[in-house]
């Protein structure tokens, strides 16, 4: 077995490692392994990491909790992910990343002001839910997400701000 820069490789055969330093989880292997297929295969795919960080009244929820997230970005919404959490937890969904254009932006390098032309991608729209009862008590959050998958792996922070019911 031999280890460079992120591939593994066994005889003939040679694995894609991407690094926990990505935020991607080793839970998401299937997903990372039929994305890597699909990108060889030159395909417009990516991976969105929901990095969900459960709060109740400012402090940490550290209780077994539900997440799921849909994917509303085809004509009918679909349940895409729903994981048991407990605590901060990573969790990441295959997407696409259609280009629709190019776009003119002005960018601060090397002390000047320049130019630079950049790929538009579609924007992506999920609906992510924590949910979760302790000692007879409801606690909820909801949020839609939507963002520009600029980069082949997208890592969204959300906050997850606990309603009690």
């Amino acid at each position: 077995m031999v280890e460079e820069s992120g591939y593994l490789e066994y005889g003939t055969s040679c694995f894609f490692v991407v690094p926990a330093s990505q935020g991607v989880s080793a839970r998401d292997s299937p997903e990372l392994y039929s994305l890597y297929m699909d990108w060889l295969q030159g395909k417009p795919v990516g991976l969105a990491t929901f990095n969900v960080e459960p709060y109740f009244e400012g402090k940490p929820f550290a209780d077994e909790l539900i997440v799921s997230v849909i994917d509303y970005n085809s004509q009918k919404p679909r349940v895409v992910i729903v994981r048991r959490i407990k605590g901060t937890t990573a969790i990441s969904s295959k997407i696409e990343r259609i280009p629709v254009g190019v776009q003119e932006i002005v960018q601060y390098i090397n002390g000047t002001y320049k130019p630079v032309k950049r790929t538009v991608f579609k924007e992506r729209k999920y609906f992510v839910s924590v949910i979760g009862v302790y000692d007879n008590t409801l606690y909820s959050w909801g949020r839609f997400v939507v963002f520009e998958p600029q980069h082949p792996i997208t890592r969204l922070n959300l906050n997850a701000d606990l309603h009690k019911k």
